[in-house]
């Protein structure tokens, strides 16, 4: 996903969401917010990310994760702690301004999480809210989330993962 605000309509601004667009190519794989956000809720825009983005962060190889956390797994089983803490930073940066928060985790780069199983994926989603009544609105009804379920998230709702209260749900359909 790539959203660009043209900088002759804000001013000489611009806002970079995410450019997952040259993935692998030059480095494009980022998330990064000009004017750490304040211009999306200037303008009205909502931010948020695909269902590979939990809590509005990049884990495509090279972005975010790789360069904050080098070498760290990108596993809740293994590595939690940093996990979480990934997730916290964004969410207090950005959790004054509208977004739409994408809610579980897919495993690094847009793969199959090992990690993943309904166990981890309850404790996965107790910790984002967490995350976000402690930044966003203590009230989590308040805060829009959404879950995209793909291959084994979609599997693990199949076999009756019971997904929380106040979300949008979609489903992806591939191949």
């Amino acid at each position: 996903m790539l959203l660009l605000v043209a900088s002759g309509s804000l001013g000489g601004r611009q806002i970079l969401v995410q450019d997952n667009s040259q993935a692998g190519k030059d480095g494009g794989n980022d998330f990064s917010l000009v004017a750490d956000g304040s211009v999306a809720d200037e303008y009205g825009i909502v931010m948020g990310s695909s269902h590979m983005e939990p809590m509005l962060r990049n884990n495509i190889a090279g972005a975010e994760w790789d360069r904050e956390y080098p070498g760290e797994p990108w596993d809740y089983v293994k590595n939690r702690e940093h996990i979480y803490k990934y997730w916290e930073e964004r969410v207090k940066e950005n959790g004054k301004y509208e977004n739409i928060y994408t809610m579980g985790k897919r495993g690094k780069d847009d793969e199959a999480g090992s990690d993943i199983t309904v166990s981890v994926l309850e404790r996965i989603f107790a910790d984002q809210r967490d995350i976000l009544k402690k930044w966003v609105n203590k009230d989590i009804t308040k805060v829009p989330q959404v879950l995209i379920p793909y291959t084994e998230v979609l599997g693990l709702y199949n076999k009756g993962h019971k997904v929380p209260d106040a979300r949008v749900f979609i489903i992806i359909f591939s191949g």
